[in-house]
């Protein structure tokens, strides 16, 4: 049963991370990627698309009915399945004003 959902509604098994996590996050809201809880070849995939510790985040929007998380990172935008999305431990950060985008 390891991978799979039991009546609680939360995941069985290694991998998954908790807390604070890029799927946790609301549309428009932006943090810095902590750490990938998983393998060495997830790490390696979100690093080829520039998803690595230390960088910026936004999240953009979350498809309703399970689909992909949404994010922008360096100015492109990667749409991630919930699963990797709930991978991706990041740190919120303050919100910043309109005077300081100008």
């Amino acid at each position: 049963m390891f991978g799979r959902w039991h009546r609680g509604g939360s995941p069985i098994g290694r991998g998954h991370a908790s807390g604070n996590v890029l799927t946790s996050l609301g549309d428009g809201e932006r943090a810095v990627i902590t750490q990938v809880a998983g393998g060495q070849l997830l790490e390696a995939r979100l690093q080829n698309m520039g998803l690595r510790p230390g960088k910026l985040v936004t999240k953009l929007a979350t498809m309703p009915g399970g689909g992909p998380v949404t994010v922008e990172c360096d100015g492109f935008r990667v749409a991630l399945g919930r699963g990797i999305a709930s991978r991706v431990q990041v740190k919120r950060i303050a919100e910043t004003t309109r005077s300081d985008e100008l």
